[in-house]
């Protein structure tokens, strides 16, 4: 069993994500360096450690370039919702969302992208479906699991510290009837 290797990016001339917006219909096209800051930007707290979002940026710049991959051909490599910040968001909607802050925030973006530019991760040759989420349940799953393909590079490990993180655990109370209210507005 091999690892998952780094292997450097497209040149910036072909290093072009095509998306599709669901909260507009429009199809545009995004260069990988205004993307990826756009990307960490709806992914993670800029807040979290610095070495933190550089290994999000890789996971994000690898898995969208996966996916670029697996859509060759279509319209676009894959969809994202600007107003509602899922993988992709205008400078225009940080700029309201950070007001004033936006300028810091961006230039840390745009530190933390530039500290990883052209680092993706490899299968044979081909960047990896580097899926990701916030916690697991103690452990994660195969992808065989998960999306009926064996990635030999995502399999099940365990993940006990999970359970100390910030969002692992919370309790709500509901009466009957705020139950009730909640389950029809699903």
């Amino acid at each position: 069993y091999t690892l998952p290797s780094a292997s450097p990016a497209p040149s910036s001339e072909e290093d072009v994500f095509t998306l599709y917006d669901t909260a507009t219909g429009e199809t545009f096209e995004v260069t990988a360096e205004e993307f990826l800051p756009a990307a960490l930007a709806c992914e993670m707290d800029l807040s979290a450690p610095d070495e933190a979002l550089k290994a999000q940026a890789v996971a994000l710049y690898t898995f969208y370039s996966y996916k670029r991959n697996q859509n060759e051909g279509e319209d676009a490599d894959f969809a994202c919702d600007t107003e509602n910040w899922l993988v992709y968001v205008p400078q225009s909607a940080m700029e309201e969302r950070w007001g004033e802050d936006f300028s810091t925030y961006y230039e840390k973006l745009q530190e933390i992208t530039a500290a990883v530019k052209g680092q993706i991760l490899t299968w044979e040759g081909e960047p990896i479906c580097t899926s990701f989420f916030a916690i697991s349940a103690g452990n994660t799953e195969s992808s065989l699991n998960v999306w009926q393909e064996d990635f030999p590079y995502l399999q099940a490990v365990a993940s006990p510290g999970d359970c100390f993180s910030s969002g692992y655990l919370s309790t709500v109370t509901l009466t009957g009837e705020e139950l009730r209210q909640n389950a029809e507005t699903c």
